[in-house]
């Protein structure tokens, strides 16, 4: 047999809302994710957008990852038809001189034969630009002379050139030739001396004999000054040489131990 109706139960307490969000904060394909969404609780949703991975929060900051959304990449489409050629244009074209003047904006009429809509002038005395509106109608586009640069330093004082001079091998009384040319401000001087010559004189006695210089080679010796290097090499003597194998610096002795440094000759990479 069937009762009576019973009474009707309270009712159930409000639910919450869940909330989509999206952006890049939560990342990752794990569980229990901490990323910070501001007023996100447990069973809100949230799309990274760039990686359209899909998370579910358990909490508020709290997430697992539930799924990537994005597709396959998909196979390319056919190719789109060609478009029709474009009408040909007309060729702008530079001219140059005087004609054109002023700074006028609107289009003002100069002749230059030929000229047509869209050349270009420009006034190689002012520097003014123009652009043609029609044939020989022009309206001032802009000036291309910089402002005036800084006055230079002064130049070096005007001296004299270069002065030579010649001896010839003449025997005689002596004397010399002064030629002058070039301007006053720039004057060269020629030198021409004669007879500088004498008579040969007698012979003198003969020398003592020298001590023959040596070579030496190694990296005992270093630096670069042209005097008092303390470094030794043994049996070194004043008048000996030295090659450093490792910098390529020659240098020679003044006595012995003692070197000054003469020039470097390795030369520049090739």
């Amino acid at each position: 047999m069937k009762g009576a109706t019973g009474a009707a139960g309270s009712n159930g307490s409000n639910g919450t809302s869940a909330y989509w969000f999206s952006g890049t904060a939560v990342t990752g394909t794990g569980t229990a994710i901490s990323a910070t969404v501001s007023n996100s609780k447990a069973g809100d949703m949230y799309l990274n957008t760039s990686t359209s991975n899909v998370y579910k929060a358990t909490a508020a900051n709290k997430w697992d990852y539930v799924c990537n959304i994005k597709g396959a990449a998909g196979s390319n489409g056919t190719n789109g038809t060609n478009g029709t050629n474009g009408t040909n244009g007309t060729s702008a074209a530079w001219f140059t001189g005087t004609a054109v003047t002023g700074t006028n904006t609107s289009a003002t009429t100069f002749n230059v034969s030929g000229s047509k809509a869209g050349d270009m002038y420009l006034n190689t005395s002012t520097y003014n630009v123009y652009s043609a509106a029609a044939a020989n109608s022009w309206k001032y586009v802009c000036n291309i002379k910089g402002a005036a640069g800084q006055n230079g330093s002064n130049g070096a004082a005007a001296g004299f050139g270069t002065p030579t001079a010649t001896v010839d091998a003449n025997v005689g009384t002596p004397s010399v030739t002064v030629t002058a040319s070039g301007t006053d401000t720039a004057k060269v001087f020629a030198f021409n001396f004669s007879n500088l010559k004498g008579q040969p004189g007698n012979n003198g006695t003969n020398g003592t004999n020298g001590t023959s210089a040596y070579w030496f080679s190694g990296t005992a010796v270093t630096g670069t000054s042209t005097s008092g290097i303390s470094a030794t090499v043994s049996g070194s003597k004043a008048g000996d040489m030295y090659l450093n194998t490792s910098t390529y610096n020659v240098y020679k002795a003044t006595a012995a131990n003692t070197w000054g440094y003469i020039c470097n000759i390795k030369g520049a990479t090739g």
